[in-house]
């Protein structure tokens, strides 16, 4: 059981009404963002501003500073950037170990391993956990193409903004320029691997025994303050303020998006490269860039022969039957030795052999 006041973490994917959501429950509760912003762990939120980088000495520093909301999206989990004075001390404790001869030095394994940057979704909610934070809001949108697109039309919005068409939406050739690997992605391999990355950090949260606290986007979408007070509800707390929408990220283009296909909405390049990658997929209903018609369950039990892991642990968090320990195994075995999915996480439909690339770099995740 999570103690009182302890930390908050929204784990989702954005472009899923990440923002409305967190910004109307930060309202509600009149709590701060940990460094000041909902991705206050983002590489590009703190690199350069003086800010620690991931790890578990960052994310107390949160809370003893009376921070107690984030949002980890699955991958900012991988960027661990650290910042030159925490190498420069790590280095000097390492140091310091080695000079003890292993006698004496659980004090100083404990400091490194609080000024250690976290590598991996497992490895954030172990240091979370230990760091004082107590539960975890979880929320998946299951069409991540249309995640995806969004979040393609709002790089469109950053600094040098992309041209329009007559349409209203934004010119092919400005689009692909904010988005630089988007035409070599593999997209059915990336959404699977997608999912079974958030499945990995939803099935640490429950083996750190963190409170999972689960919503799907169309609860969140469709009833938003019910979704916040329902979340008070779950963590034992009463709101300060009463529940008022705080809407986050608004549209990036004019008109109705449900008239408009996706050549529309991203060109004809693009468009017919995803086609091709998801047509005869368990993703090719994503391509109307609409809502499943399916429920949650529906959904997950159609990815299940694909993307195991994420069956297994949705079944954790709903207490689906066949959702226990000798399942998961069952369900799972080898699936990191295997490398079903590649240790860095995103990017790496296009080319598993390539480390992770920076947010900059790959100009093209769901809301990076």
């Amino acid at each position: 059981m999570a103690s009182p006041g302890s930390g908050v973490i929204l784990y989702s994917y954005g472009r899923s009404a990440t923002d409305t959501f967190a910004n109307t429950i930060r309202t509600a509760a009149g709590w701060e963002y940990c460094n000041g912003r909902k991705e206050g762990f983002k590489e590009s939120h703190v690199q350069g501003q003086g800010k620690t980088d991931l790890s578990q000495h960052a994310l107390q520093k949160c809370l003893d500073s009376g921070q107690r909301l984030t949002h980890l999206k699955p991958w900012h989990s991988f960027h661990s950037i650290h910042t030159d004075p925490f190498r420069t001390e790590i280095a000097s404790l390492r140091d310091e170990l080695e000079q003890l001869g292993g006698v004496g030095g659980e004090e100083v394994l404990e400091k490194i391993e609080r000024l250690e940057p976290i590598d991996g979704v497992e490895d954030f909610f172990s240091a979370a956990k230990r760091a004082g934070f107590g539960h975890v809001i979880i929320s998946f949108r299951e069409n991540m193409l249309a995640s995806m697109v969004s979040s393609w039309e709002l790089t469109c919005t950053e600094r040098e903004k992309c041209k329009k068409n007559m349409k209203g939406t934004f010119e092919e050739e400005d689009l692909l320029k904010k988005n630089v690997h988007a035409l070599e992605i593999d997209y059915a391999m990336y959404f699977a691997e997608m999912v079974e990355l958030y499945a990995r950090g939803v099935i640490a949260a429950l083996d750190e025994g963190l409170n999972v606290i689960p919503f799907t986007f169309e609860e969140v979408t469709s009833d938003l303050c019910g979704s916040v007070n329902r979340f008070f509800e779950e963590i034992g707390e009463e709101p300060k303020n009463e529940c008022t929408e705080k809407i986050g990220h608004t549209g990036t283009i004019k008109g109705d998006k449900k008239e408009m296909t996706l050549k529309d909405r991203v060109g004809k390049k693009l468009a017919k490269k995803v086609k091709e990658n998801l047509e005869n997929t368990m993703h090719e209903w994503m391509l109307g860039l609409g809502v499943t018609e399916l429920t949650f369950r529906e959904q997950v039990e159609e990815w299940r022969e694909e993307v195991p892991l994420f069956w297994v642990a949705m079944a954790r968090v709903y207490g689906w039957e066949g959702g226990d320990a000798e399942k998961w195994e069952e369900e799972t075995a080898g699936w990191v030795e295997g490398g079903q999915m590649a240790r860095y996480g995103p990017g790496t439909g296009w080319n598993r052999t390539r480390e992770m690339p920076s947010a900059n770099e790959w100009g093209g995740g769901i809301g990076v």
